[in-house]
C-alpha cells in the first residue's frame, strides 16, 4: 500500500508507525487501507493500551476498572 507516497507492507507499517503488527493485519484483511487503517490502528491501540488514573498506571482501562471497582464502561466513551 501506498502512503505519502512511500511504499509499505503490513510488516513494515507497523514497524514505522509504532503499531502492533497483529492489529495492522487483521484491519488490512477486514478491507482498511492506507491513512485509514492507521488511524484505526491507533484508535485501537489507545483502547487496549495503558491507563493512568489519579496518578496511578495501569496495564489496561480493563485493569484500572477492576482495581478501582468500578465498571468496565466508565472508561469508555460511548459518543455524544
Amino acid at each position: 500500500m501506498s502512503i505519502n507516497g512511500r511504499e509499505f507492507n503490513c510488516s513494515s507499517l507497523a514497524r514505522h508507525y509504532n503499531l502492533p503488527y497483529n492489529t495492522v493485519l487483521k484491519l488490512y484483511r477486514q478491507g482498511f487501507r492506507n491513512e485509514e487503517l492507521i488511524e484505526e490502528s491507533k484508535r485501537i491501540q489507545q483502547l487496549h493500551g495503558p491507563v493512568i488514573v489519579n496518578g496511578k498506571w495501569y496495564p489496561s482501562r480493563n485493569a484500572a476498572a477492576t482495581a478501582l471497582k468500578v465498571p468496565k464502561t466508565t472508561f469508555y466513551d460511548n459518543g455524544p
